[in-house]
């Protein structure tokens, strides 16, 4: 039989050193449930005081804004790096590596293109919306060809 008690303990757990702590790893862009772990308490714990402490649920934003700002940059790094650099991959014969392969992600590489300079790499299309009458909207997509046949 599961104690009915035990979820009223786990929630008054949440010390100011431990809030402090579940900031920090936030704002590292850790993972609620690695926070939770890393503090030695429950998600539960850290969401109940997330919806009854107002101050906790502010520095949670902000930290989680930070977080992700963290996030963002490792994850265009890595797509730096498959795009630019590759990795390599393992080739076997026989159940065993008999040497590797460099292999590139196009995409990744691309999408950083379109992202850094998006007037050189963007898409090219672009539509554009009016309201001609009162029953409906007319849709008029412009190719950048088009636009350029006209100057």
């Amino acid at each position: 039989m599961r104690n009915q008690n035990v979820g009223a303990v786990l929630l008054s757990k949440l010390t100011r050193k431990r809030r402090q702590k579940a900031l920090e790893l936030i704002s590292s862009g850790e993972h609620i449930i690695d926070v939770a772990d890393a503090i030695g308490v429950t998600r539960q714990t850290l969401y109940y005081h997330r919806r009854t402490d107002p101050d906790f649920a502010k520095e949670w934003d902000e930290a989680a804004d930070i977080g992700d700002l963290i996030q963002l940059s490792e994850c265009e790094k890595e797509a730096d790096f498959r795009g630019r650099l590759g990795w390599l991959e393992p080739k076997f014969y026989e159940g065993r590596i008999c040497g590797f392969v460099r292999k590139y992600s196009d995409g990744l590489l691309l999408a950083r293109l379109k992202a850094l300079a998006p007037q050189k790499y963007g898409d090219k299309t672009k539509v554009d919306a009016t309201l001609n009458r009162p029953e409906g909207i007319v849709l008029e997509f412009v190719s950048a060809h088009a636009a350029d046949q006209d100057t």
